[in-house]
């Protein structure tokens, strides 16, 4: 059995954690998202998308603009299922 890298760890841990798979958003998109900032240990180091970091530090703005985008997703999911009447 191959040994779990840190990264693949890490990665497990915040799939485990953050990833809601009923909700809307990518894998990555939800764990940008993530809200244990100051209780988590490896909140520095989960996965982002690529454009996230630049040379192995976060980019605010990109980050900021992957939350905004899963929060609109969010809304216009909530709008559907109110005009739909669930």
């Amino acid at each position: 059995m191959p040994k779990t890298t840190y990264k693949q760890a890490i990665r497990l841990k915040c799939f485990d954690c953050g990833y809601d798979e009923q909700s809307v958003g990518t894998f990555l998109q939800q764990i940008a998202a993530c809200p244990c900032a100051t209780s988590c240990p490896l909140h520095e180091h989960r996965p982002l998308p690529r454009h996230c970091r630049k040379d192995g530090e976060i980019v605010e703005d990109a980050l900021n603009a992957v939350i905004a985008r899963l929060h609109e997703i969010e809304e216009r999911a909530r709008e559907r299922d109110r005009a739909s009447g669930s």
